[in-house]
Parts: structure tokens; sequence; C-alpha cells
């Protein structure tokens, strides 16, 4: 089963992709969720097939990598005060993420499918913007959650 974790609201302090990566990565670990190799993988991973997309007026981003640097399936979401540039998934251009769904996912098989539900998500433009719209809070984060759910069971 794949648990899914709403990390931060309006994360501020992050300043380009790589600082994503390893502030998420840094949250994923200390849950156990992922093991120490996780961070440098999906980094790398990041550098050499990008993940980023520009959906309706906003940027998007679905890091993953190898399920051996995972222990417990988990999809972590956050979205970021100020957008930070990733490169787009197959071209290369750049594209100002504002949110970011990070999967660590255990069973390999299972990426694709994620993939496919999360662009389900971010092609709906009205949950996405009142996701982007919270400020970080326990209760924002569950709300978040609950917005999520509506799309990914």
């Amino acid at each position: 089963m794949t648990e899914i974790k709403v990390l931060a609201l309006k994360q501020e302090g992050l300043n380009n992709a790589q600082d994503v990566l390893a502030y998420m990565g840094q949250q994923l670990e200390a849950m156990g969720a992922v093991r120490p190799s996780f961070i440098p993988a999906i980094q790398e991973r990041e550098e050499t097939f990008a993940t980023g997309l520009q959906v309706h007026d906003y940027g998007v981003a679905m890091p993953h990598t190898d399920s051996d640097h995972v222990k417990k399936s988990t999809i972590a979401f956050m979205t970021l005060d100020q957008p930070v540039i990733f490169k787009q998934m197959g071209d290369g251009q750049e594209v100002p993420v504002s949110l970011v769904a990070m999967l660590a996912l255990a069973d390999a098989h299972s990426h694709l499918e994620m993939l496919q539900a999360l662009m389900m998500l971010f092609q709906d433009q009205d949950l996405v913007k009142e996701a982007m719209a919270y400020s970080d809070s326990p209760e924002n984060r569950d709300k978040v959650l609950k917005l999520v759910h509506k799309i990914i069971k």
C-alpha cells in the first residue's frame, strides 16, 4: 500500500531543484520511507531524466528513482512559496515548478500507474489551484491530502 504525505505547503528557502529534492528526500528518510541512498539517486536521476511539466498555467515535477532506494512506498507532496526551475520532461526546457509530487515506490512496476494517476490529478485545474492557495498548517495539509485522495486512492 502506498502512503500519501503532504510534507509542506508554500515551503520557503528552496532555491533550485536540487534543494527541493534534498529537502523532500530528508523528510522521507526521517519517516523511514527511504534509504540514505535515495537523495543522491533521485538527484542524479533528475539530472538525466527530467520530471518537470508545464500543466495549464502551473509547473509541476514528479521526481522518482529506482525502487531499491525505497523501504516503504510513499508519495510526498509539497508546494513552494516561490517557483524553482526544473527541466521539462522530454525537451529539457526550463519549467518554473511550484508543486512537487515525489514518488518513493518500493514496487518498480507501480511507477507508470502512479505517474498516470498524478497526471490526472495535475489536469484538475481547480483542485491544483485550491491546493496551491493553502498556507502551511496541519489542518491545511489534511485538506490538501483530502483533495489528493479524490483522485489517488
